[in-house]
């Protein structure tokens, strides 16, 4: 969580991303992830 609350700001640019909200997915399609040996989920929702 450390890696993404500081690099929110280049996440947020390179994804045209409005909002990036950590915690629970939620939103239009939410998929399980293994990125690189450790498992994430990862939701995503238009706005």
């Amino acid at each position: 969580m450390k890696a993404l609350e500081k690099g929110k700001a280049i996440i947020l640019s390179g994804v045209l991303a409005d909002s990036l909200t950590l915690g629970e997915a939620s939103g239009e399609a939410v998929k399980d992830w293994d990125i690189n040996g450790e498992s994430a989920t990862i939701g995503v929702k238009r706005v």
